[in-house]
Formats: structure tokens, sequence, C-alpha cells
């Protein structure tokens, strides 16, 4: 019998070098494309100010999802009480 994990794992590729590395960069909440980087951790970076966060979908298993800086901020009210 096999047992499915309670979090299912979605890579985040973190070298450009991978040919899929770019295919997950779209903001989660506006589709716009993430810039051409090095690495995932310059998307972080105070220079581009993308975000990445882990939250559950419809069958609450955790993916990732990354938002620009202006959904980024949007988002981030609504989490705020």
């Amino acid at each position: 019998m096999t047992v499915e994990p309670r979090f299912a794992r979605r890579f985040v590729a973190m070298n450009s070098d991978d040919q899929h590395a770019d295919a997950d960069h779209r903001c989660v909440d506006c589709g716009k494309p993430a810039p051409t980087t090095d690495t995932n951790y310059t998307l972080i970076s105070a220079r581009h100010g993308w975000r990445l966060t882990r939250a559950p979908d419809r069958d609450g298993r955790r993916i990732m999802e990354w938002r620009c800086p202006t959904c980024w901020q949007a988002h981030r009210k609504k989490l705020v009480p």
C-alpha cells in the first residue's frame, strides 16, 4: 500500500541552466512573467522584489507561488488584520 505524503512537493528550479527553470516564474495573481535572472535567489533580492510563498492548493497539498512586487504588496495587506 502506498501512502501519499501530507504535503506534495512542487519543485522550484534554483538554476537557470535547467530548461524548465522559467516555467513557473509567473506571478500567480497577475500572470506577469518574472525577469530573467541567474537564479531564483536573485528574483527575491531587493533589486527585483519577487516573493515566493507556500500555500495549500484545492486538494490541501502545499504548492509554491511566485508574486511580483506589486501583487505581493496587495497580498500582504490582505494577510494583515
